[in-house]
């Protein structure tokens, strides 16, 4: 009876032990490779017939992904806002943030494709009141965006 649970259990410890070294060995194997943003940026966003230039300055560790944009004003028009945080992928990322200024939050994210020295994407963009009281212009929006690295 001991010999026959023996087998059973090495009958069972074989199958899961190369089953579990499988899913190890394929989740090496789709680890994605990031698209390259570290430095500066020479963008422009297009929110209906006001093209602003700025200039955005990624950093990044592995896909992740931090942003700051200049120059930015009272307006909200530094998108994405300086601190934005996302993710990279093969041939794009997503950066996303969230700010207050006076009666307004302004929150939105930068979706892009990345090829080469260029990025095209859009910018959604949403501004609403978070305190007591109007936020002016308050509403979403939609509007391209592209960059170039120099």
């Amino acid at each position: 009876m001991r010999s026959g649970l023996g087998s059973l259990r090495r009958a069972l410890l074989v199958p899961i032990s190369a089953a579990l070294i499988a899913s190890c060995t394929v989740e090496r194997a789709v680890d994605p490779t990031c698209v390259r943003m570290e430095g500066a940026w020479d963008a422009q966003i297009t929110p209906g017939s006001l093209v602003a230039e700025q200039t955005w300055t990624f950093s990044q560790a592995g896909c992740e992904l931090a942003v700051s944009a200049y120059p930015g004003d009272s307006a909200g028009l530094a998108l994405p806002a300086t601190g934005a945080g996302g993710s990279a992928w093969t041939d794009g990322f997503m950066v996303a943030w969230t700010f207050d200024n006076g009666p307004c939050r302004y929150s939105g994210k930068l979706v892009a494709t990345v090829t080469g020295n260029t990025l095209a994407g859009t910018v959604d963009s949403f501004r609403a009141a978070h305190q007591a009281g109007y936020c002016a212009g308050a509403g979403s929006w939609s509007f391209p965006a592209a960059a170039t690295r120099p």
